[in-house]
Order: structure tokens, then C-alpha cells, then sequence
């Protein structure tokens, strides 16, 4: 993360050109970027204290209006509040250290036993890479175990791996030496105690394999599966200790693209960072998967904070990621945001956009394909994946505040859909639900029985695709031509019509003109 963690942050170019739509009353901050007035979704400082408009915000005004704080030590020495989620930065891929130790056996000599500027966001906490390296060699305990060789990474040449940096070199470190992670777990311990803190934050527990690998292959790990393993079962082991001690973990996963990830750490974290929230490095992702991911993370109770870094923020850029945000969050203590400048300005802070929404009504919503809402007390937020467009209004939403209960989306895997034969799931992470069905067989039926007065087929269009006649209580309806220039996820058709209230019967047809063609059924919202 932010070059280091924090450093190194790749510009995040989160929307070009969205629509800014926010109604009601607003309050402007001092960096003229407006509040929202929300207990729903609790605001974050990382690695330094912000600043807006070139002024530093207080510690008590950090201690009033931000729920999160993740500091290196250095900064938690100097920081005296108490906002209620504070978290000791770590750095879980390398220790900082002076240059040229890259020898095994090395120790530091007098002058670099002095040295200082590295230290501060290191794993070490502070001031203790040459007290390693010396008991490396002399076989002294450090927090009951004698250190060895085998927590550091090697190259072929049986060289440290290594690269330059803060003010000295960065070493990497093997998450999976037990000395390592009784060090780390026992040093988080001492420091969280010694500044009254709510737990640790291990950076660069998915740093990415290039990251790992930029000085050379390390001998430990061939492969980056068994790195990856390796760095698992380091938080794990972390999480078990810090556990006990009543304090949280909390770990830097990247991003949200791929669900595994989550699923795998979710017994080894607290709470978990996405850096690349709705977006990719530079541009944009398929952004469905990453509610997905989101929203089943809070749903099994962790925590989450979500960073959207703008390489030139701007007012609608933040409002579309903030209002992503919305959708999913449920309350103040468990959902975090930082809006970020990334070239240089990391620590400016952009208020999210304001609008007095009070408490959610429900869930989100689908509107239709790639649009999402969810109702609040007094409002409506609205999100176009497609049109990368937002709104954060004191109006209520289209269907009223009690549409998202009248509204069910059928996805292709759900039970109530009936298939005939000739029916394949197809994986696509553009799809809805990341998934969608596909038939090539002539006559191939899908069937569903609802209640309501309308719906929407939502299908993958492609070059090759033909007509689906849709029949509703054996009446046709209409006929989806589905066929596109090229692949395009989530199309929609809508039912034109209003049908009485009541019990339905939904057949979709696989009717060609020409052989050598297929349909494709993605959901189907019912309302």
C-alpha cells in the first residue's frame, strides 16, 4: 500500500465524465467538497494525518470525525486519542533494515546500529533489525525463540533478497519461518499495548507476485500458490494470538476482483482493505464482483475499508464510489471510505458528498441491468455500473422506499428457474452474478412461475446469438433478438405491459431462423 504500503499505490483512475446529482441540503467543507450527513459508513486515516485545504485536521478533531485510524508506530507515539478502531501498521512481505546486509551472517556495524530513518513503518515496529540480525548469529532469544536465517527470503545466489529503500534496503521476509511469526505476533502485542490500541494491520498480504519476485526468484517459493499459502497461514497464526488478547487483525487484500481471496481470509482477518474499490489499477474492472464481495464480507460481520485513489479527484468521481459505498454498508463501526489523491497528495482529504439520508430501508436493489438502488429514510442512492453515473438524492427512489421488497431478481443458478435439457453455465465475472446460462439446441426452454406485474429478461448479447420468444400463461408476449455486433453482459428487456396482480407462469424459447446460433438467459427481475 501508499509506497511501501502506502507508497507504492499505482494511480487509480475510478471514472471519467460521471453526472454529480445530489438534492437537498448540503454542507460544504473547508476543501469545498461537501459532508454526507450519515451514520452508516465511518471515515479513515492511513499511515498520516490528513490535511484539507493545506491545513493539518487536528488530533481532536481526528478523534470526532474519523472511525479508523491505521498508523505505523512512529505516528501512534505522537497520536494521544482514542477513536475506537485503531490499528499498529505492519508490513507482512519485508523488513526495513540499513544497506548492504545482504549477506547471510552480516550484522550491523556501530554506525548502522544508530540509524533510524527506516525503522517506522517496518515490521520491526521500531528500532530493532540490527538486535535481529546479532541474535541471528549469537543463537539469543527474542520473545522466547532464537531467530534463525530461514526469515528471510534468499536469491540463488544465497544472497538476502532485497531491494533499496526507505532510507536503507527492504528485505524480504519468509511468511511462513516460525520465528517470523512469533516475532510479529509478540511484537504486536507489546506495541498495541504500549500505545492502548484496538489491534494490527498486516500490510501487503496480496502484494502481488511481481512484488515478491522484483529481485530475483526466491529459492523458498517457486511458485507464487505457494507463497501465497505461506502468507495465509501467517495472518492466520497472527489473528489466533492477537485473538486471544482480545484485539483485532486486519490485513491489505488489494483488491476485490477475485472472491477466493475473500473467502480464504475470512477466518484468518477481523477486517480487510480493498485498495482498488470499484475500480482496477487505472481503469475500470468489472465493478459488480466487487459488491458482491463487499457485501458478503460485512454480512459475516467484518469489517471493511474501502480506498478509491483518484489520479485527478473530482467531486463526481468521489460521489460515484461513495455512493457504491451506500449501497453495502450497514453501519458507522464495521464500513470505512478514504477518497484519495495518489500523485503526491496522499493525505488531502475529500469529504464524501453530502445529503441527509438517514438509515437504510433495506437492501440494494436491481433496477436493471448494471443499475442499482437502495432506499434510506430520506433518499435514494442510485448507481449505473454501465453509465458509471450516480446520484445521492433526498428524493425518494422510482419505485418508492418499499420497492426493494416488491422487486426479486432471479439469477440464472436460482432454484425456481425450471430448464429443459441443452443448458450450460458459462463463468464470465461481466455477467450478473458472475455467471450466466447458454443453449444452443432449438426448443430449449426456460421456465418460471412468479407473482407480480412485470419483468425484465436480463441476457448476454453476442455476434452469434439469435431469438428467445418469451410467453407469459402461454400468451407470446414478445421475441428478444439477441444478437450484437459483439459480446456485450447484462442486457435488458422489459415486458412492456402491466399484468393483473397475481400468480404467473414465465417461458422463455430458444426459437433460430439459422443454424449455428444460441441464446443466453443472465436473470430475471421480477416486480
Amino acid at each position: 500500500m501508499y509506497k511501501t504500503m502506502w507508497h507504492r499505490f499505482i494511480s487509480v483512475l475510478v471514472v471519467v465524465g460521471l453526472s454529480l446529482v445530489s438534492l437537498g441540503a448540503v454542507q460544504a467543507s473547508s476543501n469545498g467538497i461537501e459532508t454526507v450527513q450519515t451514520n452508516i459508513v465511518g471515515e479513515a486515516v492511513v499511515n498520516e494525518p490528513p490535511v484539507s485545504g493545506g491545513i493539518p485536521i487536528s488530533n481532536a478533531q481526528i478523534e470526532s470525525q474519523f472511525g479508523l485510524i491505521i498508523y505505523a508506530r512512529n505516528q501512534m507515539a505522537n497520536y494521544p486519542g482514542r477513536s475506537g478502531n485503531e490499528l499498529l501498521y505492519f508490513n507482512a512481505k519485508n523488513i526495513n533494515g540499513p544497506a548492504g546486509l545482504s549477506a547471510p551472517g552480516s550484522v550491523c556495524s556501530p554506525a548502522q546500529w544508530a540509524e533510524t530513518n527506516y525503522y517506522s513503518n517496518s515490521a520491526t515496529v521500531d528500532f530493532t533489525f540490527c538486535e535481529i540480525l546479532d541474535a541471528i548469529q549469537k543463537g539469543t532469544p527474542l520473545y522466547g525463540m532464537v531467530p534463525t536465517e530461514n526469515m528471510f527470503l534468499h536469491l540463488a545466489n544465497g544472497q538476502r533478497s532485497y531491494e533499496p529503500g526507505n532510507g536503507g534496503a527492504v528485505y524480504l521476509i519468509n511468511p511462513a519461518d516460525a520465528f517470523i511469526r512469533h516475532y510479529t505476533a509478540q511484537r504486536f502485542l507489546e506495541k498495541i499495548a504500549q500505545h492502548n490500541l484496538d489491534g494490527g494491520f498486516l500490510d501487503d498480504l496480496r502484494a502481488g507476485w511481481r512484488k515478491v519476485t522484483a529481485p530475483g526468484l526466491p529459492v523458498e517459493y517457486p511458485s507464487e500458490k505457494d507463497y501465497d499459502q505461506a502468507m495465509l497461514g501467517f495472518a492466520c497464526e497472527i489473528r489466533a494470538v492477537l485473538q486471544s488478547a482480545g484485539k483485532e487483525t486486519w490485513g491489505n487484500l488489494t483488491s476485490m476482483h477475485d472472491a477466493s481471496v475473500w473467502e480464504q481470509y475470512a477466518p484468518c482477518l477481523d477486517g480487510a482493505v480493498s485498495e482498488v474499490w470499484m475500480t482496477g489499477w487505472g481503469t475500470l474492472e468489472p465493478i459488480q464482483s466487487d459488491l458482491d464481495v463487499a457485501q458478503k464480507w460485512l454480512d459475516a460481520g467484518k469489517k471493511v475499508l474501502l480506498i478509491a485513489q483518484i489520479a485527478e479527484p473530482n467531486a463526481a468521481a468521489n460521489q460515484f464510489v461513495y455512493a457504491s459505498t451506500l449501497l453495502i454498508a450497514n453501519d458507522a463501526t464495521h464500513t470505512f471510505y478514504k477518497f484519495a489523491h495518489y500523485d503526491g497528495a496522499y493525505a488531502e482529504y475529500y469529504a464524501p458528498p453530502a445529503v441527509n439520508l438517514g438509515k437504510p430501508l433495506g437492501s440494494k436493489y436491481l433496477v436493471s441491468a448494471g443499475v442499482w438502488e437502495r432506499a434510506f429514510e430520506n433518499g435514494c442512492v442510485r448507481v449505473d455500473l454501465s453509465a458509471k453515473t450516480s446520484s445521492i438524492s433526498t428524493m425518494p427512489c422510482k419505485g418508492s422506499t418499499s420497492q426493494e421488497k416488491t422487486e426479486t431478481v432471479y439469477d440464472d443458478s436460482h432454484s425456481n428457474l425450471v430448464y429443459s435439457s441443452g443448458w450450460k453455465k458459462i463463468v464470465n465475472a461481466q455477467a450478473y452474478e458472475k455467471a450466466y446460462r447458454l443453449t444452443t439446441q432449438k426448443g430449449a426452454t426456460a421456465t418460471l412461475v412468479f407473482s407480480g406485474q412485470s419483468f425484465s429478461i436480463v441476457y448476454t448479447g453476442c455476434p452469434t446469438c439469435q431469438n428467445m420468444k418469451v410467453y407469459v400463461d402461454g400468451v407470446l408476449v414478445g421475441t428478444i433478438n439477441q444478437k450484437t455486433n459483439t459480446t456485450v453482459y447484462q442486457q435488458q428487456w422489459d415486458y412492456p405491459g402491466l399484468l393483473p396482480a397475481g400468480k404467473h407462469t414465465l417461458k422463455l424459447v430458444f426459437a433460430p431462423t439459422v443454424r449455428k446460433t444460441q441464446v443466453t438467459l443472465d436473470a430475471i427481475v421480477v416486480r
